[in-house]
C-alpha cells in the first residue's frame, strides 16, 4: 500500500461524510482510553480526562454514522477485535468527540 496524497483535516465531519458517502468505508486510527477495551454497546463516549489513560493507538474502519435516539450523532465503525467486542464486532462513538476529531490520523 502506499499514500496516494493526504491532507490536514479542518472540517473533519463534513470530510469523513463525503468521503465515506462518494468512497465507501475509511480508515482511522486514533488514541484508546482504557474504558474503550470494555465497550459492549450503545454510543462509546470516553469518560473526562480520558487523555491520561490512553494505552495505545488503534484502527477502525469508519463505515457510516447515524443520529441515537436521544439525539447524539455518532460514527459507526468496525472493529478488528472480532464478533465478540461490541455491537457484534462493531461500535458507535458520539461525533467528534476530541478522541476522533482532535487526535486522529485519517488515510
Amino acid at each position: 500500500m502506499r499514500t496516494l496524497k493526504y491532507s490536514i483535516l479542518f472540517q473533519i465531519r463534513t470530510i469523513l461524510k463525503k468521503e465515506i458517502s462518494l468512497y465507501g468505508p475509511t480508515t482511522m486510527a486514533f488514541p484508546v482510553p482504557e474504558e474503550f477495551l470494555h465497550y459492549s454497546t450503545g454510543v462509546f463516549r470516553p469518560a473526562e480526562g480520558f487523555q491520561s489513560r490512553i494505552v495505545y493507538w488503534h484502527v477502525v474502519r469508519l463505515i457510516g454514522w447515524g443520529q441515537d435516539d436521544d439525539g447524539s450523532h455518532y460514527w459507526l465503525a468496525v472493529n478488528s477485535f472480532g464478533e465478540h467486542w461490541g455491537d457484534s464486532g462493531e461500535k458507535r462513538s458520539t461525533c467528534c468527540p476530541r478522541i476522533l476529531c482532535g487526535d486522529a490520523i485519517l488515510w
